[in-house]
């Protein structure tokens, strides 16, 4: 480049907002603080629990379920397969003789998410409820097999001078 095209050149400077991180940190301490942990030690955090149904072989326990071929649907019991069938205008001679598969359900939960604060886990899951099953929920967890989160915390809380309070 030359000398000139330098000297012309003008730096654009950016004004990027001041944030106070101390009081960031303390404000999120302090709601840290007060939250009801539940009877859970510390440190714990919250996720989201949503179910999902587990499909399992023949006989190995959960809700037994029918899926018929034919009619392309699943079943709760061989009476309601049936009904739908002489529904659907078959015989219950032909509805006897529709290929159907037996097999298991079982409703399980899995985590979504991770949040530090109740009231973040919370918005998140009002905002966001169409994500999850009709049956999820905020659940509360301990974070008993990470030791350095638990003594960043108490650092943390040490540093800063905010008291958790007992609940």
């Amino acid at each position: 480049m030359s000398d000139e095209l330098i000297q012309n050149t003008t730096q654009v400077k950016v004004d990027w907002p001041k944030f106070n991180n101390r009081a960031t940190i303390e404000n999120f301490l302090t709601e840290m603080s007060k939250q009801d942990n539940r009877a859970t030690a510390s440190p714990f955090y919250y996720v989201i629990m949503t179910g999902y149904d587990q499909i399992l072989p023949e006989g190995h326990g959960g809700n037994d379920k029918f899926y018929c071929s034919d009619l392309e649907n699943d079943f709760d019991s061989m009476e309601e397969l049936y009904a739908c069938a002489v529904d659907n205008g078959r015989t219950m001679e032909e509805a006897e003789k529709l290929s159907v598969r037996e097999y298991s359900v079982e409703r399980k939960f899995r985590e979504e998410c991770m949040f530090l604060t109740e009231s973040e886990a919370n918005r998140h899951f009002k905002l966001n409820r169409y994500h999850y099953t009709h049956d999820a929920y905020v659940y509360l967890k301990h974070a008993w097999r990470a030791p350095q989160l638990e003594e960043f915390f108490n650092a943390l809380f040490d540093e800063y001078g905010i008291e958790r309070q007992k609940r």
